[in-house]
C-alpha cells in the first residue's frame, strides 16, 4: 500500500499544479508569450513532435560524439603522462 501511495500522491500533487497553472492562465488572461497554458503546450508538442524527434536524435548524436572524443583524447593523454618522464 505504500508503494501506491508514494507513486499517486506525486501524480496527484502534479496535476493539481499543471490544473492551477491552466486555471491561473485562462483567469487572468495572461498572453500566450508571457506564460502559456499546459493545453497549448501539449498542442504545439504533438503538432511539432517529428520536427522535435530529428533535433533531439541529433542533439544526442553530438552528446554521444562528443563523449568518445573526450574519452579516447583523456585516455590517450593519461597514457602519455603515465609513459613519458617530460609530460609527468
Amino acid at each position: 500500500m505504500k508503494r501506491v501511495a508514494a507513486i499517486v500522491w506525486p501524480v496527484m500533487l502534479l496535476l493539481v499544479l499543471v490544473a492551477a497553472w491552466e486555471g491561473a492562465v485562462r483567469v487572468f488572461e495572461l498572453p500566450r508569450y508571457v506564460l502559456p497554458a499546459p493545453s497549448r503546450i501539449a498542442v504545439a508538442f504533438a503538432s511539432h513532435f517529428p520536427s522535435l524527434l530529428h533535433h533531439a536524435s541529433v542533439t544526442l548524436a553530438e552528446i554521444v560524439l562528443g563523449l568518445a572524443i573526450g574519452g579516447v583524447t583523456g585516455f590517450a593523454l593519461a597514457i602519455a603522462v603515465f609513459y613519458s618522464r617530460d609530460l609527468e
